[in-house]
């Protein structure tokens, strides 16, 4: 029920062309489909993908980060973490320039095997 509602939320925003909720939309159907057995990992990698994109393209630094980190979670679920590696390595990336040195520093000790 929650989630038809952020749904119907979203929907609303994206029709009104609000350009910064468009990648949160994006990333909440990548999140959606990583839990659906029935998704393809290349299917759900290229949702969040998009989000990544989008959310670097409109200046939203963070949540550009958010997406990597979540996207690297999921490729670790599916057993794929060379590729998460990469993911996990933007994330820190862009959380380095946001100036989030705690948040590196988290990132580093838990996916140190990763990096």
């Amino acid at each position: 029920k929650m989630r038809r509602r952020s749904f119907r939320f979203f929907k609303f925003w994206m029709k009104h062309h609000v350009l910064n909720v468009q990648h949160k939309f994006l990333l909440l159907q990548a999140e959606l489909m990583s839990l659906d057995r029935r998704a393809t990992v290349d299917s759900v990698k290229l949702k969040y993908g998009e989000a990544i994109h989008l959310a670097s393209r409109t200046g939203f630094v963070a949540d550009s980060a958010i997406a990597n980190e979540l996207c690297g979670e999921f490729l670790i679920r599916k057993g794929n973490d060379s590729l998460a590696g990469d993911y996990f390595a933007e994330a820190i990336r862009l959380n380095e320039q946001m100036g989030a040195k705690a948040r590196v520093d988290q990132l580093e000790e838990k996916h140190s095997d990763l990096l």
